[in-house]
């Protein structure tokens, strides 16, 4: 994928007309929101300016999917996955554009990278985005637990809410929320499964010589 920097209004356009009555159109990555009249809704799937693309990644958790508008990564889920999207039907396959994110992840998996270098630009409340950013501090091998992970972004005593804007993160992995466990230790919960959430995590302290976090490219 090309590092040149993005953030969530390259995915976005907007058209509203001044007349009464008239249409509202919220463009977000290839979907178009209708709104007509007196409140009803009609969704579209259109060809947007800003064109998405997707990729998939076999991998020791399963298949990956990789989404992206072409200039940084937008999501990367696993099968049945919680709050997984569904896949528009004008989304482009390019696995040429997701090369740097499937290389990265390949030598992640093989135990050869702990360090992620790139762009992302996922998409969220103003409060999930500063639970991601957080989550990018914690260590390639290392755990924190949610009121740690609370505390040190300052929402001391918001554990449940940083576990919900966890459970959200839409680049799983490169993003780690696998990375956050119950204060006693337990793995609690994971959108990709506890069987996965166990799986990178022993992965990781099987690896983990370098305890540095995550460098991932913050334009979000």
């Amino acid at each position: 994928m090309r590092s040149s920097s993005t953030s969530l209004r390259n995915c976005k356009r907007s058209r509203r007309s001044g007349d009464r009555g008239g249409r509202t159109q919220r463009y977000t990555c290839g979907i178009v929101w209708d709104r007509v009249d007196e409140g009803f809704f009609a969704i579209h799937e259109v060809m947007t300016m800003q064109s998405c693309y997707y990729s998939e990644l076999d991998s020791p958790v399963g298949m990956l999917l990789l989404r992206g508008t072409g200039e940084a990564l937008t999501g990367m889920y696993m099968q049945k996955q919680r709050y997984r999207p569904p896949l528009p039907d004008n989304y482009i396959r390019d696995d040429k554009l997701f090369r740097a994110a499937r290389e990265q992840m390949t030598a992640y998996f093989a135990g050869e990278l702990q360090s992620f270098d790139l762009p992302l630009a996922p998409e969220g409340t103003p409060f999930q985005k500063i639970v991601w950013r957080g989550l990018l501090d914690i260590p390639f091998g290392a755990t924190e637990s949610y009121g740690s992970l609370a505390k040190r972004i300052g929402h001391d005593g918001a554990a449940r809410a940083v576990g919900l804007a966890n459970g959200h993160n839409p680049i799983g992995i490169i993003i780690p929320c696998h990375r956050v466990i119950g204060a006693d230790g337990s793995l609690t919960g994971y959108g990709g499964g506890i069987e996965r959430k166990q799986w990178l995590l022993e992965h990781e302290r099987r690896f983990g010589t370098q305890k540095t976090p995550l460098q991932a490219q913050l334009n979000w």
